[in-house]
């Protein structure tokens, strides 16, 4: 389950980088709005709305944990006390996540219930719309144009079949409605459905960050103040643009919130608009004061971010030492099965290796059907002959063992490794052996003193 702690790394460090990118905008935005630069206010926010969806931090720092050992590689490994925690905070995101879902999924839901039941335009409406289509550089057939009574407001929605719908109730004038298509058309150019989708996500997938929530009444906002600087010049002026969109304010749209762009909210958010169009239009464009603000910005939210996502790995391990168990593996020994014969059987060859009586070592290359043994040492009743046998070459199994006073043997049987001790209960001459009745030979190692 070690997969709820990487979706948990996921979550937040992407909550923690989105926010970071957020606060570092909202401080740049101010600077750039002062010299004009609305839309390049406006792409950064496309920008910081991506960075809350794309793992980059984490997965920077899990490459640095695993391949360069930072944080002593221990970032994102699990521990029993980690692993709960973080199945319990993903059961309680993944409930989360159902009621926001659900709710973005009525309020789709209604939308397309709206566009389903909205009405073709008369044809001078709908002539007009072609017109400010041409005007604007799109496809009249890219984007449909109805009408409905179930709307109070003009609106922009839809991903897959963009559509601007306008209230059937009023009785529209030519230059009202040619205004009102401008901007929910430019609303169209510049992907605002889009954003706000994405922004309506994000807030059901990151619902607990108190940011993405600011962000969806940030995106509202920016995509209506960037889409008037576009249009009010093409409509003659600001009196002129805004008096349209008054005119319209007798009544609120009644869409719930989900992925669309509306003529206008209500009349405070109107003047909102329009006091700030005011003072974008007093502005002076500086390029190189705002090249400025941008590169420190950048530099700003890479290095915050980087301090941020440090700290939380430098908690996290901190956690991890504390909360790891360090698990004694307990050897359970294999019980050894001694054997004794009167002698090697018959096609057995038998050779005996000459061992300096300081030597207790041997390395030996056992050819098949033979048996060696080392030179006799005495040994007291009572002590022991310990051996260590392991093969270092060759897949047979062979016999480890000692020939007594008697000239019987006892041995085991050894495959890979082993260590065994033989109780000595006459004194005598003693010698130890490794006999291989295979056909091919074996590489060994063997260790032997008396204890």
């Amino acid at each position: 389950m070690s997969w709820t702690i990487n979706l948990a790394g996921i979550i937040v460090f992407t909550s923690l980088t989105g926010s970071i990118a957020q606060i570092i905008w909202y401080f740049t935005k101010r600077r750039l709005e002062k010299y004009g630069y609305l839309r390049w206010c406006y792409t950064g926010l496309w920008a910081v709305t991506l960075l809350y969806f794309i793992p980059i931090a984490f997965g920077v720092m899990k490459w640095s944990a695993n391949y360069h050992g930072m944080w002593g590689g221990v970032l994102f490994e699990p521990t029993p006390i980690l692993l709960r925690i973080c199945e319990i905070a993903i059961l309680l995101w993944i409930l989360g996540v159902a009621v926001m879902g659900i709710k973005l999924f009525w309020d789709i839901r209604c939308l397309r219930s709206l566009c389903r039941n909205s009405m073709v335009c008369e044809f001078w409406k709908m002539e007009l719309f072609e017109k400010v289509c041409g005007e604007l550089g799109i496809l009249p057939q890219k984007v449909r144009m109805r009408q409905s009574f179930d709307m109070v407001m003009p609106v922009f929605t839809g991903i897959r079949k963009p559509t601007v719908i306008i209230p059937a109730i009023h009785e529209f004038q030519e230059e009202q409605l040619r205004a009102i298509f401008l901007h929910e058309l430019t609303h169209y150019k510049q992907g605002d459905a889009w954003l706000m989708l994405l922004s309506r996500g994000l807030k059901a997938t990151q619902y607990f960050n108190p940011f993405v929530w600011w962000l969806n009444s940030l995106t509202d906002k920016w995509s209506e103040f960037v889409c008037d600087s576009k249009v009010y010049v093409k409509t003659g002026g600001l009196e002129s643009y805004y008096g349209v969109i008054c005119s319209l304010m007798e009544a609120v749209c009644r869409i719930s919130e989900g992925p669309f762009a509306y003529l206008g909210k209500d009349r405070n958010e109107v003047k909102e608009r329009l006091l700030y169009m005011k003072e974008f239009d007093k502005a002076k464009k500086r390029p190189a004061a705002a090249g400025v603000v941008l590169s420190v910005a950048l530099l700003a939210s890479g290095s915050l971010t980087a301090a941020a996502a440090n700290g939380v790995a430098e908690g996290y391990r901190e956690v991890y030492g504390q909360t790891v168990v360090n698990i004694e593996e307990k050897i359970v020994p294999v019980p050894i099965e001694e054997h004794t014969d009167d002698g090697p059987a018959d096609g057995i060859t038998v050779v005996e290796e000459k061992i300096p009586d300081d030597r207790t070592s041997v390395n030996w290359t056992v050819s098949g059907n033979n048996m060696k043994t080392t030179s006799g040492f005495y040994v007291k009743s009572g002590q022991e002959i310990a051996v260590f046998a392991i093969i270092t070459s060759g897949d047979s199994s062979v016999n480890v063992g000692i020939v007594d006073v008697s000239g019987k043997r006892r041995y085991i049987t050894v495959n890979g490794s082993a260590s065994y001790s033989f109780s000595i209960s006459n004194s005598g001459t003693y010698r130890v052996f490794i006999e291989n009745r295979s056909s091919t030979a074996v590489g060994m190692e063997l260790v032997y003193h008396v204890k």
